[in-house]
């Protein structure tokens, strides 16, 4: 028997929308005493992408769209012909409001993103977020305020936000506009020409005293420092809201 979170993730689809097949009687179900649904996986076979074993061991198997549509291995030819695919890039949906002249195929896209499964699936884990900063009273205290709804990294100099986006792929990454042993614009440039990061959103944290400064081109927010974690949690809401991250949107 596995939860209805269980069969979503075997299935690439919602919670939500395991329950509406549910509610509907596409798939069989009994109820806990305590109100919650399990299947059997004899019920689930038929609408199954990958198998329950290997989906346990590997949560996070569902990373790209291609696979998401996929038909078990056999990837959309269509999908194999998108920039999306052909740069690896794991968020379509930040791209998906460029038109066809940014070679986005939009083969799958019947919906708008906000209300595409797959969507769903991708924002239901917690928001990543590499913070670029020198300043190690700012580094404590998110740390002791951030909740379970995020995951941070730190990084204090170029090298090492290199280093830690080998194995971390953040949503947004916020740079720390007052380093004073790094340049934040040269690390800037270097994360936009990272094909590694390609659908992070980035984030300039800026000083009260230079709240004038301009923000570069590929920067999506600006965030006042001193910032906490509710100031990024608010930040990020904001871009969402504006979703593809074209115009800068101000975060006092």
């Amino acid at each position: 028997m596995v939860s209805t979170g269980q069969a979503a993730k075997l299935c690439s689809v919602t919670p939500d929308t395991i329950l509406k097949w549910i509610k509907n009687n596409k798939i069989e179900a009994v109820q806990t005493a305590g109100g919650h649904y399990r299947i059997t996986k004899e019920k689930l076979k038929p609408y199954m992408v990958v198998s329950l074993e290997h989906t346990l061991e590997n949560p996070h198997q569902i990373n790209y769209c291609w696979q998401y549509h996929a038909d078990k291995d056999n990837i959309n030819e269509s999908c194999r012909e998108c920039m999306i695919f052909k740069s690896k890039a794991e968020k379509c949906y930040l791209v998906a409001g460029l038109g066809e002249n940014a070679g986005h195929a939009q083969t799958f896209c019947t919906t708008s993103c906000y209300e595409c499964d797959y969507f769903h699936l991708m924002n239901s884990s917690p928001i990543s977020v590499l913070i670029i900063s020198e300043n190690e009273q700012l580094k404590q205290k998110l740390q002791r305020e951030v909740k379970g709804n995020l995951t941070l990294k730190f990084a204090c100099c170029g090298y090492d936000t290199s280093m830690i986006i080998q194995e971390f792929r953040p949503d947004y990454i916020i740079i720390d506009e007052s380093m004073v042993n790094s340049n934040p614009d040269e690390i800037c440039k270097h994360i936009l020409n990272d094909p590694r990061v390609h659908g992070s959103q980035i984030i300039l944290a800026i000083a009260q005293q230079r709240a004038e400064k301009k923000i570069p081109e590929g920067v999506c927010a600006s965030i006042r420092i001193p910032f906490n974690a509710s100031d990024m949690e608010e930040c990020f809401q904001n871009l969402q809201k504006n979703f593809y991250g074209k115009q800068p949107v101000l975060t006092e």
